[in-house]
């Protein structure tokens, strides 16, 4: 999880990075730059929401799932416990 997280950043900080880089060097008005930067930053909140969105899917449904063999597995253990309790007539 920690490596995927590192990644994300730093995929996002690449994509600031070189955005900023282009729009600072490209050869514009400043009206014109304005707007792509506006523009740009839009993108990237669109992107960071469908990467959040997706995360918390995913935690979303390990959780479920741990859940789900948690309950799983204390039910098996209280049938074990029962069959030991029969077995020894108690």
């Amino acid at each position: 999880m920690k490596k995927s997280v590192f990644f994300l950043g730093g995929v996002i900080l690449g994509v600031v990075a070189s955005m900023v880089a282009g729009l600072i060097l490209a050869p514009e008005k400043g009206c014109k730059t304005r707007k792509k930067i506006g523009k740009k930053a839009e993108e990237l909140k669109d992107i960071l929401k469908n990467a959040i969105k997706k995360s918390s899917d995913k935690v979303r449904d390990i959780q479920s799932n741990l859940q789900s063999k948690w309950h799983k597995s204390k039910d098996e253990l209280a049938d074990k416990v029962d069959d030991i309790e029969d077995e020894l007539g108690t």
